[in-house]
Parts: structure tokens; C-alpha cells; sequence
């Protein structure tokens, strides 16, 4: 929806309105990248976790 607010803002010459909104956009992206790898991450790890747990049992007979 933030991008048709951009887009109207285009239409009717309003720039600074334009940049800010676009300014905000980028900003929005750049948070999503950042949270996306940080949960990569973390899933990443959990997934190692798991992994080393059947190890675990079968070398203490579970």
C-alpha cells in the first residue's frame, strides 16, 4: 500500500513526499534483510542442535 502512495505522490509532483516515502521503503527492506538472515541463523543453529541430539542417545544407549 506504501508503494501506491509513492506512485501517487509521483503523479502529482509531490517529491519530497515521493523521497521520504521511498527513503522509508528502502529502510523497511534493509530491516527485513537483516531480520531474515538473523532467523537463517538461528534456525541454523537449532538444526545442528538437533542433529548432534541422536548422536548423543546412541552412544549413551537411549
Amino acid at each position: 500500500m506504501i508503494e501506491a502512495a509513492a506512485i501517487v505522490s509521483a503523479i502529482i509532483n509531490h517529491w519530497d513526499d515521493f523521497a521520504i516515502i521511498i527513503a522509508l521503503l528502502l529502510f523497511n527492506a534493509c530491516i527485513e534483510m537483516w531480520q531474515d538472515r538473523k532467523a537463517s541463523n538461528a534456525l541454523a543453529a537449532l538444526k545442528k542442535g538437533l542433529d548432534l541430539l541422536p548422536r548423543f542417545c546412541v552412544m549413551a544407549n537411549l
